[in-house]
């Protein structure tokens, strides 16, 4: 027959635990959020016959897309604001679509696990430094343009929002599997 400081401290114990079983399903989501944002929330654009402009990459600017070249702009129809987000450098989708790794995150990609008592925390984003058009893109965005006096719509094209809505079911169904597991654990260990 188990007390009620048995019990008390057996879920204290698994409270305790709690973090330490969620962390690598938080991982596995974070880089599933990301993957699926890029593959089904962005397409590659570079040699989209209705991209603006085309951008050649040398040796030299591979890693440095700021410092691409412009080679040619293309007149025609301007590309669609229907759609998903072109990929025309790489760096939004490399940061967005990086996967969770210790002490190594891609250029501009934002993956964190904060922990809180029993409270584990989880950010997925991009780091407005690094991309600063990346809030833009997710939630749409209006410039004017000081030269000229015009206005310049950009069209919300979310990538992460509906990415995690996507994946929302299946992390929980792998945290509950997770939590189901632990509290197993802890009552075969007592």
């Amino acid at each position: 027959m188990t007390t009620p400081e048995q019990m008390q401290a057996a879920v204290r114990s698994i409270v305790e635990k709690l973090p330490d079983a969620l962390e690598p399903v938080g991982r596995r989501g974070l880089t599933r959020v990301g993957k699926r944002a890029v593959s089904q929330y962005m397409r590659d654009g570079t040699g989209d016959p209705k991209s603006r402009t085309q951008i050649r990459f040398t040796r030299a600017t591979r890693r440095h897309a700021s410092r691409a070249k412009k080679v040619r702009t293309v007149y025609g129809p301007r590309p669609s604001k229907k759609g998903p987000l072109r990929i025309l450098t790489g760096r939004l989708a490399g940061a967005v679509g990086s996967p969770f790794k210790d002490g190594f995150n891609r250029r501009g990609a934002v993956n964190e696990i904060h922990r809180s008592g029993g409270v584990v925390t989880f950010l997925k984003g991009v780091d407005l430094e690094e991309v600063p058009y990346a809030r833009a893109h997710e939630k749409g965005a209006e410039f004017s343009i000081l030269k000229t006096g015009r206005t310049v719509r950009v069209p919300k094209r979310s990538y992460l929002a509906p990415a995690l809505s996507d994946e929302a079911d299946s992390i929980q169904r792998d945290a509950e599997r997770a939590v189901v597991n632990l509290i197993r654990r802890e009552v075969r260990a007592a």
